[in-house]
């Protein structure tokens, strides 16, 4: 009796130390689309005051955003309890319009071009806007088979109050089929060939093409012969083809006759003239009605006189239609021979180079005769010396005589001369290098006309100097002959240097703990395209943070001609190590119903990093069902704290009663240290069902398949949390309502269970 009088009188201690409050879970800010704002729930809210009776106080404020349909609604909820405390939350609904509208449907047809119809408007729905903009823009798609024949494109776009839109297009295929028709066309005749009807073109019409082209051809089938005499057919032709190929073809027949012989439309005389001027036979010309040309042909005649040489020349002219119609003309030349031979193809006088080759002057010159029909040609040549070997002339003379001792003298004169310059062969083009590529000077040639061994001379010049190793090289080539003829050829050579210097040996960025020591900058060397000895220069920045420290080494090195090259080390510390307890923690203790607690000790914690560590005691006193003992478990939790946000929980469970054997702890009283509370960006990758964890509040749960349920308990079994059927992707849980320490998550999938601890680690 007198311990259970002892107890009670602990817990009655125990239970005046605890001050009422109010734990109120802070609704999560959400963004939603407006067509799915949640309704507004009270939070979860647990007072410790007598009554536990709560007061919402609820208001909401909405701020309007970019568009009617996308604004910020502020939630706000006053919280108060009957011992007077206050609380308030509020949650950040941000409302957006994303979806665009939905356009009804238009159905895809077919037509002929000349059936196309209007445009149908379609229905437009949204699920936010009451207004919403239709435009339509109507287009030929690129694959036209024709001018009317191809796919129209109708597309509507439709276009909310906030700018979201969305599009549905119409394909209207136009197809040309039909031919063009024809109207007036001419009706076949029989005419002469001087009256031939002029041709007209007929009128074509067409369903769609508005100008249709007509092409016109006409065939005659001259030379066939019928028992009416000479005829033939004159076939006319239009054919009509639209813009999309669809032809058609209209045709007249003309027959045509003749049957009057041709005229000559020049009278030629009798006439009397040299055996050398012969007139060459003339064509009279002859003219028809019906034939375009016709053929005239020649027929000449001798008759001797007194004299070899003196004749009479007979022709004849004879023309004849294509139908056989026939007209003759006669003259009657005398001729005599009176005329030396004449002398052809003697060259002109001409000045020329010494390496010009002179032609062969027997095959270059000829004579004729207006009787003798081989003259006899007598050649001499002869050699003028000039004033130096290479400058000399030559004369050549060619006399022709006749078989009547008729005789001409022709001359050429030739003048031979050096003036010549050299020529140079494979001169090297103008060129842009880097200043580490300039090619070495070529070895080119000149030749000359007369000077078979030419001297060249080279000289290299720098222009435009621009730095060290950027200018203009020009290489320039003199080659003169033994006559002093020179020529003069160059190359330039652009010399860059655009080529920045490399750095060697930049080491690269590290991430460091606090109690890693920083390494010295290192030493970084530098080599150029084109320069040498170059240095680099060493700039080095740090930034400090309330836990972390960044040192960016900077190596930079410029050549000689300004181009730069630079090569950064950034080198981060942080504070990522979390405070561990001086002394081993306190293990767990079981003791008898009705026995003395004892006192919780101060934990002492060091950090690695920082002087400042926090260290913060939660009890939590669970209730027994048993009759001879009013308290069943106490759990004691020690969280350590340093600066920068690492915890370290502590924790131990004391057990009271007779049934701390059957009633064991499910969770070793080891110690958790939580040095990341950041979302990690793959959680699988580190086989785990949740993250981040430990955890300040929310828990992210990565489903790769649809799982059949998922439990949330705390470390006595109790179920917090249960969902079933949930599918596949990251499911969010908020837990700050809960107390820091841990928690079972357990995730069951057919036949499969997969469990995991959670460690709550509130601020």
């Amino acid at each position: 009796m007198v311990v259970l009088t002892v107890a009670l009188l602990s817990l009655t201690s125990l239970t005046a130390q605890i001050s009422t409050t109010i734990q109120v879970t802070t609704p999560i800010n959400l963004t939603v689309e407006c067509s799915a704002i949640p309704v507004a729930i009270n939070p979860k809210a647990i007072t410790t005051c007598e009554g536990r009776k709560i007061i919402f106080t609820f208001t909401e404020t909405k701020i309007s955003g970019t568009c009617p349909s996308a604004f910020t609604l502020i939630r706000k909820w006053d919280i108060a309890d009957a011992c007077g405390n206050k609380k308030t939350v509020e949650q950040k609904i941000t409302v957006k319009d994303t979806k665009a509208p939905l356009i009804g449907f238009l159905p895809n047809i077919a037509v002929e071009c000349s059936n196309i119809t209007a445009a149908i408007k379609p229905i437009v729905i949204d699920e936010c806007s009451k207004s919403n903009t239709l435009t339509l823009n109507e287009t030929k798609d690129n694959n036209i088979l024709c001018p009317d024949s191809y796919r129209l494109l109708r597309t509507w776009t439709a276009v909310d109050l906030c700018g979201n839109k969305s599009t549905r297009t119409q394909y209207i295929t136009i197809t040309d089929k039909t031919k063009p028709n024809f109207a007036n066309v001419p009706p076949n005749v029989t005419v002469e060939c001087i009256a031939i009807p002029p041709s007209t073109t007929p009128i074509v019409t067409d369903n769609c093409d508005k100008q249709v082209e007509i092409s016109y051809k006409e065939t005659n089938n001259i030379g066939k012969v019928n028992n009416t005499g000479c005829s033939y057919t004159m076939k006319r032709e239009w054919t009509a083809t639209d813009n999309c190929g669809n032809t058609n073809i209209t045709t007249q027949f003309i027959t045509i006759k003749d049957s009057k012989a041709p005229k000559f439309t020049t009278t030629i005389t009798d006439i009397t003239v040299a055996c050398g001027k012969i007139p060459l036979p003339i064509n009279p010309g002859a003219v028809d009605n019906c034939t375009k040309e016709v053929k005239v042909t020649l027929a000449e005649t001798k008759t001797a006189l007194n004299c070899p040489d003196t004749y009479i020349l007979k022709r004849v002219w004879t023309a004849m239609d294509n139908c056989g119609n026939i007209a003759a003309q006669t003259q009657f030349i005398t001729v005599q021979d009176k005329i030396a031979p004449s002398i052809f193809g003697v060259p002109s006088n001409v000045t020329m180079s010494c390496s010009q080759i002179l032609t062969v002057p027997s095959k270059s010159v000829t004579a004729s005769d207006d009787c003798d029909k081989q003259v006899d040609i007598i050649f001499k040549e002869t050699k003028v010396n000039g004033n130096c070997p290479d400058t000399y002339g030559i004369k050549r003379e060619w006399t022709a005589k006749d078989d009547c001792g008729n005789a001409a003298t022709r001359t050429q004169n030739i003048t031979v001369r050096d003036n010549l310059p050299p020529l140079f062969a494979q001169v090297p083009t103008n060129i842009t290098v880097e200043c580490s590529k300039i090619p070495n000077s070529s070895t080119i040639y000149a030749s000359d006309n007369c000077d078979k061994k030419v001297d060249i001379i080279l000289k290299e010049t720098k222009i435009n100097v621009i730095c060290a190793n950027s200018y203009v090289l020009t290489r320039t080539w003199t080659a003169t002959d033994n006559c002093g003829n020179n020529k003069v050829t160059s190359q330039n050579i652009t010399v860059n240097d655009f080529t920045a210097p490399k750095l060697v040996g930049v080491p690269p960025s590290i991430k460091l703990s606090c109690k890693d020591i920083i390494p010295a900058a290192a030493t970084v060397n530098v080599t150029d395209n084109c320069a040498t000895n170059l240095i680099s220069k060493l700039n080095e920045n740090i930034t400090t943070g309330r836990c972390s420290k960044t040192i960016v080494r900077t190596w930079n090195a410029t050549d000689a001609c300004g181009n730069t090259t630079a090569a950064t080390q950034v080198i981060t510390i942080e504070d990522k190590e979390a405070p561990l307890p001086v002394v081993t923690p306190p293990a767990t203790i079981t003791l008898a119903c009705g026995a003395a607690v004892p006192v919780a000790p101060a934990l002492m914690f060091k950090d690695g990093c920082t002087e400042n560590v926090t260290v913060s005691y939660a009890e939590e006193v669970i209730d027994s069902d048993n009759p001879n003992c009013s308290i069943s478990k106490i759990i004691r939790r020690w969280t350590a704290k340093d600066t920068c946000g690492n915890a370290t929980v502590v924790i131990q469970t004391v057990l009271i009663g007779t049934q701390g054997t059957g009633n064991k702890e499910r969770l070793e009283n080891n110690q958790i240290t939580a040095k990341d509370n950041a979302v990690k960006e793959n959680a699988l990758s580190q086989n785990e069902l949740a993250y981040p964890n430990p955890t300040d509040g929310a828990l992210f749960i990565s489903l790769k398949e649809k799982a059949d349920e998922i439990q949330f308990t705390d470390e006595l079994g109790r179920i917090l949390l249960k969902k079933e059927n949930i599918s596949s992707g990251i499911l969010n849980i908020d837990l700050s309502m809960y107390e820091n320490g841990i928690y079972i998550l357990q995730i069951k999938i057919g036949d499969t269970q997969k469990t995991q601890r959670i460690i709550l680690a509130k601020p």
